[in-house]
């Protein structure tokens, strides 16, 4: 329906949310392929999110579309990409007061410097992007399908094992709480 709405105005959106529907409905494309095993059509979806974008000025629509490049190019395996991308999307985020963005950069720079096995760095900033998110209730949701699973893997990776078990059992006690 957002991809519809886009066609027939691609402004719609814009000054209610700061930015245009057509262009989150794009990046939310790329999180159903993943999850429905159709990563062949990704990159589709992901020429069609930075189409939308363009050379758009809007800090929100850039940190959306280079959180989507960063989750995509983790997944592919592109660890300079996702580091790249993840770096973009933070710091457009900064230029924003709007915390979900922020979380959204702190989350997409974890990502990346996850990919790189940069792990430490990839745990800061995992931590910012928690805070925000649990702490500060900017989005539990968000946190418990993307922040804490991460954060769960880098402590993991790192073989602090009972920090990646205390992460993954919070996101589970959290999406308990939030009828997940």
């Amino acid at each position: 329906e957002m991809n519809s709405l886009y066609a027939a105005n691609p402004s719609v959106g814009e000054k209610l949310g700061g930015a245009r529907s057509g262009v989150i409905a794009a990046g939310v494309d790329l999180r159903a392929l993943f999850h429905r095993g159709r990563g062949g059509e990704v990159e589709a979806s992901l020429a069609e999110c930075r189409r939308r974008v363009g050379d758009s000025r809007n800090p929100m629509e850039q940190v959306w579309l280079n959180y989507c490049v960063t989750v995509v190019r983790a997944r592919q395996g592109d660890a300079s990409g996702a580091l790249e991308h993840g770096r973009q999307s933070l710091e457009w985020s900064m230029q924003l007061q709007n915390l979900w963005f922020r979380v959204l950069g702190h989350a997409a720079r974890g990502q990346g410097f996850f990919s790189a096995g940069r792990l430490d760095e990839a745990l800061e900033q995992l931590e910012q992007a928690r805070v925000l998110s649990i702490d500060r209730n900017v989005s539990k949701g968000f946190a418990v399908r993307a922040v804490l699973p991460l954060l769960s893997a880098t402590q993991l990776r790192r073989g602090d094992i009972d920090a990646a078990c205390a992460a993954a059992k919070h996101g589970v006690e959290l999406s308990r709480s939030m009828g997940y």
